[in-house]
């Protein structure tokens, strides 16, 4: 597992938010075992990362201020590894746009996070990977994810349709049939 999505944080996710960003508004939230090697927390080019550490054990939070290479050159910004128990939280804006909090830990510390993993029929798991890697209409054909799915599984179109409603019903996919956080979970 890299990164998984979170629809509605609780317990010890939403702790941890609060904790070390109390002032989130925000909807996207990620979990990820990808953690990072740099902390860059400058403004450069309408980005920026905010980094906090916590200690799951003792709920103590840590805040990496500000570390521009040019400006504040003695700053530390390198991370080598983590210790267990303790996570990394980064809020991040891209170009201006708020993109969310994502929890980087060890597998260990994660693990207890995570829902519990969906079981998935053969033709669920390809709809699935399919509406999370092609557009629904492309280059004026209609349903393409389908004819994608059918030109290299040869699923059926009935098969497609009845494996859709399936993961709407289970809400892997919204009423309108885009991917949802826990379908992108289910699909890796």
């Amino acid at each position: 597992m890299s990164t998984h999505w979170i629809e509605k944080p609780d317990g010890t996710i939403r702790k941890i938010i609060i904790a070390t960003f109390p002032g989130y508004r925000g909807k996207k939230f990620k979990l990820s075992t990808s953690i990072p090697s740099r902390l860059d927390s400058y403004w450069d080019g309408g980005s920026k990362d905010y980094f906090s550490f916590y200690e799951l054990s003792t709920g103590k939070v840590l805040d990496v201020g500000s570390n521009h290479p040019l400006f504040e050159s003695g700053k530390p910004c390198k991370l080598e590894s983590l210790p267990p128990g303790i996570v990394i939280v980064k809020h991040c804006f891209f170009c201006g746009k708020d993109m969310g909090i994502t929890i980087y830990a060890n597998t260990g510390d994660l693990t207890p996070m995570l829902p519990p993993k969906v079981d998935l029929t053969p033709h669920e798991k390809i709809v699935l990977e399919y509406t999370r890697s092609y557009k629904s209409s492309y280059g004026g054909v209609k349903n393409y994810r389908w004819h994608q799915a059918h030109d290299h599984h040869g699923i059926l179109l009935n098969e497609w349709e009845n494996a859709k409603a399936i993961l709407i019903e289970r809400k892997l996919l919204n009423k309108r049939g885009a991917i949802t956080p826990s379908g992108r979970n289910a699909s890796e």
